[in-house]
């Protein structure tokens, strides 16, 4: 019983107005237990249905529709005269939306072609004997209902190689968005909220291949990964097929100096990690492990995301420059790059430096601070007088309260402490501090 779909759901799931109303009339038939007019009824859907479709590919531009429905418009202007016209229309609509419009599969084809057989007979007069009409079964009515909305009703007008165009189009568009959640928003509004497998396989294909063989920018590279991300988030059970099957080779063939990206794809997607053989594994172990050049920051943002590679990575960010540690921390600010930059901001040996690093390297971090790495930092600053006595630094301090405001209970203390010893030293430059200290309940006297 779990796979029998209520047929007034089914009616709800029509997309265009028309075609829902002969599916409402095909159920109502159907209750009554006229099948035979319940198969008309839905037949009479679909072409309305189809009709409809044409409309809204007119509008996206589909020369071939427009076609299709100025063919249609002058066989109906010609009534009668048009009859035959018009009912080989009707007769080859199934292939039309199979063949030049790809909205349907082989063998979903089929399905309709069986229904339009049983509608034929139905609609006129069919007999097995003068005394025994044709009467097609309930079981018979109903699927025909079911695979007309989950075929044809309940779709977009663009599903095969239309629908893969439009949607890479709209990830490259420089409005699409990077993060996943807003990705996923996007195409539960477009061809892919209710998508076949095909569509699902193509677009992972086509999107991973230029993901991981493509130069681009580094937006256009966040748009791609969020679209990836979002795909395999709604259709999880095909994308495990997909990436086994057909991206699996496509990641194990990755140029050397394209490694970084299938780190970064491993990152954001963690089928990726878990379809890769071993071989794959331990070859992007080793590139972690001596990675250098232009592609060592990238590759080591990365690869802190991946839990395999986790470890390779951070020994070898222990060891950066601060400029290319503040490289890593600004993709992926993770609580264990805390202790490389506390101790270099501590020996901060200019103002500008100071500011510097409390821009990059403390700020980034400071909403994963505990209540001790906040008093280091603030400890940090009163010890080192090319900190404290930096211009930029009564609006960085500022900032820090407010990311730390989580931590406001366990170091008030802490916070009226620094407050007093840089009012002492310059009492002009922190009153933002001493305000939102002061609108947080703390003491500031």
């Amino acid at each position: 019983m779990g796979n029998l779909i209520d047929l007034d759901e089914l009616a709800l799931r029509c997309r265009d107005d028309q075609a829902r109303r002969y599916i409402d009339e095909a159920v109502r038939c159907y209750k009554a237990g006229a099948y035979r007019s319940c198969i008309v009824s839905t037949w009479n859907a679909l072409i309305f249905d189809f009709l409809h479709k044409l409309g809204e590919l007119e509008l996206t531009g589909d020369a071939n529709a427009r076609s299709r429905l100025e063919e249609f418009e002058a066989i109906r202007a010609r009534g009668e005269v048009g009859l035959k016209q018009a009912l080989e229309f009707e007769r080859n609509f199934i292939d039309l939306a199979a063949n030049e419009f790809e909205l349907l599969t082989p063998l979903e084809k089929i399905d309709l072609k069986r229904l339009n057989d049983d509608r034929n007979r139905c609609a006129h007069p069919s007999m097995q004997t003068p005394e025994d009409p044709y009467q097609p079964t309930a079981e018979l009515a109903r699927t025909h209902l079911r695979n007309a909305v989950e075929i044809l009703l309940q779709r977009e007008p663009v599903q095969g190689r239309a629908a893969l165009g439009r949607i890479i189009g709209e990830i490259q568009s420089k409005y699409f968005p990077e993060r996943v959640e807003d990705a996923i928003r996007h195409f539960q509004a477009g061809p892919l909220r209710r998508a076949r497998q095909a569509l699902v396989r193509n677009l992972l294909v086509v999107l991973c291949k230029n993901f991981l063989r493509e130069e681009l920018p580094g937006d256009e590279r966040r748009r791609l990964i969020a679209a990836i991300a979002a795909i395999v988030e709604m259709y999880r059970a095909i994308a495990e097929q997909v990436f086994q099957s057909d991206i699996s080779p496509v990641m194990r063939e990755t140029e050397d100096g394209k490694l970084f990206a299938l780190v970064g794809l491993c990152r954001r997607v963690r089928l990726a990690w878990e379809s890769l053989d071993r071989s794959t594994k331990g070859r992007l172990e080793r590139y972690v492990e001596t990675v250098d050049g232009e592609d060592r920051v990238k590759c080591l943002s990365h690869a802190t995301g991946v839990p395999e590679l986790k470890g390779r990575a951070l020994a070898r960010i222990a060891n950066l420059s601060f400029d290319d540690l503040a490289k890593v921390i600004s993709v992926n600010p993770i609580p264990e790059y805390i202790e490389f930059g506390i101790p270099i901001f501590s020996r901060a040996g200019g103002f500008r430096y100071a500011e510097k690093f409390g821009e990059t390297l403390i700020l980034p971090l400071a909403t994963h601070f505990t209540a001790y790495q906040l008093g280091a930092v603030l400890a940090a600053v009163r010890a080192n007088g090319q900190i404290w006595d930096a211009g930029g630094m009564q609006k960085i301090l500022a900032e820090l309260f407010d990311l730390t405001n989580g931590l406001h209970g366990e170091v008030s203390t802490n916070w009226q402490e620094i407050l007093h010893f840089l009012k002492d030293k310059n009492p002009d430059w922190y009153k933002d501090l001493e305000e939102k200290m002061r609108a947080a309940g703390m003491h500031t006297a």
